[in-house]
């Protein structure tokens, strides 16, 4: 199975993404963030043992260019997160996180309707900062609560009303 056949949504180059389609049932944006909850702050809070304070130096140097990435911001955002969790990601947790990250992007993107706004960097770069803190803190309970929490906060944008 290839990283094209995971895609939950259909973003091919003739059906681009639409803000009809983050709430449409048939998307379920929300719904991307189940696996999310399960993956990602578990493998945060294992990552927080194993990576190093150059590691962390590292993430924090990319925090500090958000502002500059603009419509880039999504890269620049899971390339941040791919970095923390480099250190004991498989080659599995990989095939998972990448199309699940790319439908997430493209579904906030079409949710916001245009490029990101000063004050939506600012709420990423807040959010960046209070993991880089639980992760120097090496508690893997502070971790794992903290990248939760970030992710309850966005799926709670997608819920259906």
């Amino acid at each position: 199975m290839t990283r094209a056949n995971l895609k939950l949504i259909d973003t091919s180059p003739d059906r681009p993404v639409n803000p009809e389609d983050v709430h449409s049932p048939s998307a379920r944006a929300f719904e991307l963030y189940r696996p999310r909850k399960f993956i990602e702050p578990a493998l945060s809070a294992e990552a927080c043992l194993a990576i190093t304070d150059d590691q962390l130096d590292t993430a924090a140097d990319l925090v500090s260019t958000f502002i500059d990435h603009g419509p880039r911001l999504p890269e620049a955002y899971y390339a941040f997160h791919f970095g923390l969790l480099r250190p004991v990601l498989n080659w599995w947790d990989i095939q998972i996180l990448l199309p699940v990250w790319q439908d997430c992007t493209n579904l906030c993107a079409a949710k916001r309707g245009g490029p990101p706004t000063l004050p939506y960097i600012h709420n990423v770069m807040n959010e960046c900062e209070d993991l880089l803190t639980a992760y120097r803190s090496k508690n893997p309970e502070a971790v794992r609560t903290t990248r939760l929490n970030a992710l309850r906060i966005k799926e709670a944008t997608f819920q259906p009303a």
